[in-house]
């Protein structure tokens, strides 16, 4: 089983606790054996010395493996391919997994490291993705978000902080190159970035049960609400939103009219559960106090004590009557 994830130095510790989610909650025995060999690799933006020791001490107790991949042959690639102003080409590193890992790698998972595992991996894992770029969970994104990467308002859109990646497919169609031609066409103004990239060139797509990529939205918005708060025509039924929240396997902690669990003063409702598996950890006591920049602080405070739909009527008018300079965008589509 090979998982993707990717982190710089400030976010080591977040990195280090979705690791040992992950171990946990894939333990097939008391031996801490997998049915399928776990192994991880961390695209390292500078991860020091301290922060691998102690996330390699918790792989090697699970009897898991580890590689770190050097995105420093990434940047200089992207620098040289990359004819547009772009504000980070770090968000683009995943574009080239195909380069970074082995060829002997022709699937994995990629996880956003904001997150914790509740689960086993394995049914995610043995899904077929024959003949599909990949396979993942549509987000919550207005229908815009789509056009802006050259999608109909019918085509599926993934949230990438979750994806199953067909490698051999990449490398064979040479997405590679493509990524890199549709962020220049686009001259660097790519929406969502890397997320918006692989949406606009990965058209074979699968789509996944929501409980494989379980996001904020759909543990403080019900299935109406998410509708319509995103203007929405359709999403997953109620039957699989309940199914994601009841048993999420993948919990994608996305700053959705709330902060991270590990944001001082958050209501995130999953807080305790991602509290449970980080005090088993040696960065128990980390906590960041600088909140998310997506929304702005008494939108999230209005959120949390307020009923929805004044909450909700709150935010139309006041978008209504003052300029978009000022009011940042509301929400996360």
């Amino acid at each position: 089983m090979n998982l993707i994830l990717s982190a710089d130095n400030n976010y080591a510790p977040f990195l280090g606790i979705a690791i040992f989610s992950i171990l946990e909650s894939n333990r097939n025995s008391e031996k801490n054996r997998y049915e399928d060999q776990i192994v991880f690799y961390v695209m390292d933006m500078d991860i020091s010395v301290q922060n691998k020791k102690l996330i390699d001490e918790i792989v090697n107790k699970y009897n898991a493996k580890i590689t770190y991949l050097n995105t420093k042959i990434i940047h200089s690639i992207l620098e040289k391919s990359v004819k547009a102003s772009v504000r980070s080409l770090a968000t683009y590193y995943r574009l080239y997994l195909p380069t970074l890992l082995p060829l002997t790698v022709e699937k994995a998972i990629y996880l956003d490291c904001d997150s914790f595992i509740n689960q086993s991996l394995r049914e995610l894992w043995n899904i077929d993705i024959e003949g599909y770029d990949i396979a993942g969970v549509l987000d919550v994104i207005s229908i815009d978000k789509k056009l802006n990467v050259g999608l109909s308002a019918a085509d599926p859109y993934f949230n990438a902080g979750m994806l199953v990646i067909n490698l051999k497919q990449w490398r064979e169609k040479n997405l590679e190159e493509k990524m890199i031609n549709f962020i220049n066409h686009y001259e660097g103004k790519v929406s969502y970035h890397d997320q918006g990239t692989i949406n606009g060139v990965c058209l074979e797509k699968k789509v996944l049960h929501p409980k494989f990529n379980a996001m904020t939205p759909i543990f403080v918005l019900n299935r109406k609400r998410i509708l319509d708060y995103h203007n929405l025509k359709d999403y997953y039924n109620d039957k699989l939103l309940q199914e994601a929240k009841d048993n999420p396997v993948f919990c994608h902690l996305t700053p959705y009219l709330t902060d991270r669990p590990w944001v001082k003063g958050n209501y995130h409702p999953l807080k305790k559960l991602y509290r449970k598996f980080q005090k088993q950890t040696p960065w128990a006591h980390v906590e960041f106090t600088q909140p998310s920049k997506t929304l702005e602080p008494w939108v999230k405070e209005l959120f949390h004590f307020l009923p929805y739909f004044l909450f909700v009527n709150t935010l139309r008018t006041l978008q209504s009557f003052r300029p978009k300079t000022w009011l940042r965008k509301l929400t996360n589509s």
